[in-house]
């Protein structure tokens, strides 16, 4: 079996002077889970820097897995903040925003 397909996740974020926040973040599903079409996810951090403001990560999409209702718990870390996300990661767009996966 190959590998499983990946969906990318890209955002900037920006301080309230305008300036790009540079920190990481942390993805750990809340649970093991089974993708549609057969994978099996171990629940395990998938880290990230946060560099000049640019998030790009590459997870594997949960939308839709087995058991219902698995979701990633996504931690920010940044100098000024930390703050946690839940998101559900969907095959399509790949790319996508924030907006397609924070719940």
């Amino acid at each position: 079996m190959t590998a499983p397909a990946l969906t990318r996740i890209v955002a900037t974020f920006y301080a309230p002077d305008g300036s790009r926040l540079s920190g990481s973040v942390s993805a750990r599903p809340s649970s093991a889970f089974t993708t549609p079409d057969g994978y099996e996810v171990l629940q395990q951090n998938i880290t990230s820097e946060i560099v000049d403001g640019e998030l790009d990560i590459s997870l594997v999409p949960n939308a839709g897995s087995t058991p219902a209702g698995t979701a990633y718990a996504v931690f920010y870390t940044f100098a000024v903040a930390s703050f946690v996300e839940r998101w559900i990661v969907p095959q399509t767009p790949n790319p996508c925003s924030l907006e397609d996966v924070v719940q």
